[in-house]
């Protein structure tokens, strides 16, 4: 019995220590939605790793607040996704413009859109949202196009890929 106690213990104290020491995972979610030449993108990005991620490229203090929601705090979140997250057609990358910015339960939705053009079989997705604060990042992009969907995973070490829509023009 006294052995048996011992395993429980240990067993339990292993399983408190991975609760307690691990790091989650974290999972950012992008929706594109490709309508002709229109192109929509919603990400969805936990509050706290898109603060910190945003204060450390712009290399701000711990006393600017972010969670104000006014026009600075928009152009410093913007000029974020705009060097981690790009689509490109034909080399050329979209350029977005900000639609909305909503906090919601914790997380906060971006809303942007841009133009793109479709007349060569392939787009280029960069997606490397939190990769340079955290090790542990999964930014899962599901790409709407016509009556297709397609899911697709970028991670650490693929921050960057071309998807095939050849099947899906006209």
């Amino acid at each position: 019995m006294a052995q048996i106690s011992k395993y429980l213990l240990l067993l339990l104290f292993i399983w408190t220590s991975n609760q307690i020491y691990s790091h989650p995972l974290i999972i950012n979610l992008t929706n594109i939605d490709i309508v002709g030449d229109s192109v929509k993108v919603a990400i969805r990005i936990s509050e706290k790793d898109l603060f910190e991620a945003v204060s450390n490229f712009h290399n701000l203090d711990e006393s600017t607040n972010l969670s104000e929601n006014n026009k600075s705090t928009e152009d410093l979140i913007m000029a974020y996704i705009e060097k981690n997250f790009t689509i490109g057609s034909n080399g050329i990358n979209v350029n977005f413009d900000l639609t909305q910015i909503l906090s919601e339960n914790s997380a906060i939705w971006i809303s942007i859109q841009g133009k793109i053009s479709l007349s060569e079989a392939t787009i280029t997705i960069k997606n490397s949202l939190l990769c340079d604060t955290n090790n542990d990042v999964k930014n899962m992009v599901v790409i709407s196009y016509k009556d297709i969907e397609e899911g697709v995973e970028f991670t650490l070490s693929e921050t960057k890929k071309t998807i095939k829509i050849s099947h899906k023009i006209n």
